[in-house]
């Protein structure tokens, strides 16, 4: 019977041993989890801090620039300058004269020089044209093929007509005008003149015409 109830005391020792050990684990565990927890803590102000002085040093960057460049003169330094175009003329009367004189004097450079350069059109006509979106077609491309038409209704308009002293009357657009973006082109020219003898007819002596920034060029001499 001794025997017994020391085992039974043995057993109630050894589990209460236990009880205290696993207590004493809890315990480190929860220490453990709220210094990991204290320490994230303390990571999430810093970044928080660091973050808002990041915030305050591009504010303070962004105010000194703008007090050292006021928005009129920011906007005045990315404005891009007026176009310039060659030989153009304020209105499409005064190119249609200066076109007549020129052929009455049988310059052929001058008449040339009325016409778009290969500059102009690639930087300022080309980038709006549809044909500049699709793909493998380049601005060399098109003009090579619009000069190879052009010179083509040259050659067939200047021998008829070199030398004549005509005298503008007045012009008209057959096939209207589309516009642009930034510029428009007046199409299929028809000039009404009148010749030496007084006579009016109306004449195709040259192609379409661009208008630009209030200056006007031909486009083409194609008559087509």
């Amino acid at each position: 019977m001794l025997q017994i109830r020391k085992a039974v005391c043995l057993k109630a020792a050894l589990f209460f041993s236990i009880l205290l050990c696993f207590s004493f684990l809890l315990t480190g565990c929860s220490k453990d989890k709220a210094g990991l927890q204290n320490s994230n803590n303390n990571l999430a102000i810093t970044a928080s801090a660091d973050r808002e002085k990041e915030i305050e040093r591009a504010r303070g960057e962004a105010q000194a620039y703008l007090a050292a460049n006021p928005p009129a003169a920011v906007a005045a330094k990315t404005k891009p300058g007026p176009r310039t175009l060659a030989n153009a003329q304020v209105s499409a009367e005064a190119l249609s004269r200066n076109f007549l004189k020129a052929l009455a004097s049988k310059d052929m450079e001058s008449i040339k020089a009325l016409r778009l350069t290969k500059d102009e059109f690639c930087q300022y006509v080309f980038p709006e044209l549809p044909s500049s979106k699709m793909p493998n077609v380049t601005c060399d491309f098109v003009w090579q093929q619009a000069t190879l038409k052009s010179l083509s209704g040259l050659s067939e308009m200047y021998p008829e007509h070199q030398g004549k002293k005509y005298q503008f009357v007045a012009l008209r657009f057959e096939k209207g005008t589309d516009s642009y973006p930034t510029y428009k082109v007046h199409k299929e020219t028809h000039l009404m003149v009148k010749d030496e003898t007084g006579k009016q007819q109306e004449l195709r002596l040259f192609g379409s015409i661009l208008e630009m920034d209030g200056r006007y060029k031909l486009i083409s001499f194609v008559i087509d």
